[in-house]
């Protein structure tokens, strides 16, 4: 079983957290992140609620890439597909399959201004975080 935590941006200083997240429309209509993991024991801040952008949360999809960082939805990667058995370079995004229920890779396809869901995600492999959809949309163009 994957270890189950969030990333996110919060409002107050731009800092992305890592910890629970915490959707609560009764008290609040924002999202918060609690952190804690992967924190200081030290850290003042565990435990207590922090606003953060709801469209920059992203679940840790339980995968490292290739610089061994925690991977998660929302994050825009490199990574190369065997073509004829010659690595061929793509830019995918991590995104949740509701029908698969699991974490997938997709391919921009530019020219159709769509994303296509790679077939065999087993063939992909090398794969290298270079930015995230919240800060770097522009690297799917």
């Amino acid at each position: 079983m994957r270890e189950s935590k969030f990333r996110a941006k919060a409002i107050y200083n731009g800092e992305w957290l890592i910890g629970d997240l915490i959707k609560n429309s009764i008290i609040d209509p924002f999202t918060y992140i609690s952190i804690g993991i992967g924190y200081r024991v030290d850290d003042e801040r565990i435990g207590k609620l922090i606003k953060v952008y709801p469209d920059s949360v992203g679940e840790f999809i339980g995968m490292k890439d290739k610089n061994n960082l925690e991977m998660c939805e929302g994050d825009i990667c490199k990574t190369y597909q065997k073509f004829y058995e010659i690595p061929s370079p793509l830019i995918v995004k991590i995104v949740y399959n509701e029908n698969l229920a699991c974490f997938e890779p997709q391919q921009y396809w530019a020219s159709m201004k769509k994303f296509i869901s790679l077939v065999d995600r087993f063939e992909m492999y090398d794969f290298e975080i270079i930015g995230n959809t919240y800060e770097n949309g522009d690297l799917l163009k």
